[in-house]
């Protein structure tokens, strides 16, 4: 079974991880860092990915009424 995950949470999370400590340092050089750091190349591929619709799944039981 195929693993889906929410490309938003991803970015969010990898930025939060690896983007927002260099520009608390003030590391990202008014964005010159950003455009040459290999985590927002990364983050550009994913961004680049298409999407895949996918609904949740849903467990029930048909109910025949009227019979």
């Amino acid at each position: 079974m195929s693993d889906y995950i929410s490309r938003k949470a991803l970015i969010d999370k990898v930025e939060k991880h690896y983007c927002a400590p260099c520009k608390r340092r003030g590391g990202d050089l008014d964005g010159d860092r950003c455009r040459s750091c290999v985590i927002n190349s990364v983050l550009e591929k994913v961004r680049r990915i298409p999407a895949v619709d996918v609904a949740p799944v849903r467990y029930g039981k048909w109910v025949i009424r009227n019979k």
